[in-house]
């Protein structure tokens, strides 16, 4: 496979350009971005395409091709320099960011938005159930999600912004009347 060119857009910062062979791994991409993003290589999260990227896995796996755009972001643990926006809104926790939930761990018991009646479960998704057994969710015999499952859960982006927001956990939390 050739050489492909990438722009790497950090967030929050300024975007850098990388080339690199496209059979190399995503720890190869990270190695090459420790310049520009000025983060250790442990500390680097790359996204494409919405999906966080894992270190072993190549670029052509990701059918990551010449002149996309891979997102890069810091890993909640890192000590990047912060910009005026994120010094209000600190980083979740990739270790357990909703441990602070009160053994809602995973989610499950929460009810629906608020706003949103009649969507029980996980964050008002329909069919998700519950905590017990969680009927409708295909793949997890027996219930729960795999630790690796929820692993992948909390690292999403997304959920962490989420997680991050105490008004919305606040939301959350005031809209379930199990917790009331």
């Amino acid at each position: 496979m050739s050489e492909i060119n990438l722009t790497i857009k950090p967030q929050g910062g300024t975007e850098f350009q990388v080339t690199i062979g496209q059979e190399q791994t995503v720890r190869v991409l990270k190695e090459r971005c420790v310049e520009g993003a000025g983060l250790p290589v442990e500390d680097i999260r790359l996204i494409f395409k919405g999906k966080i990227l894992k270190d072993e896995i190549t670029l052509a796996e990701y059918k990551i091709e010449n002149g996309v755009t891979v997102n890069l972001v810091p890993s909640s643990g890192s000590k990047a320099a912060t910009t005026p926006n994120s010094e209000s809104q600190p980083l979740p926790s990739t270790t357990s960011p909703a441990a602070g939930l009160g053994g809602l761990g995973g989610l499950g018991g929460l009810g629906g938005f608020a706003g949103m009646p009649g969507l029980p479960g996980m964050g008002g998704m329909p069919g998700m159930g519950g905590m017990p057994g969680m009927p409708g969710m295909p793949g997890m015999p027996g219930g729960m999600p795999s630790p690796d499952m929820m692993a992948g859960i909390m690292n999403n982006p997304m959920v962490m912004q989420m997680l991050s927001d105490p008004e919305f956990i606040k939301t959350m939390l005031e809209s379930n009347p199990f917790l009331k």
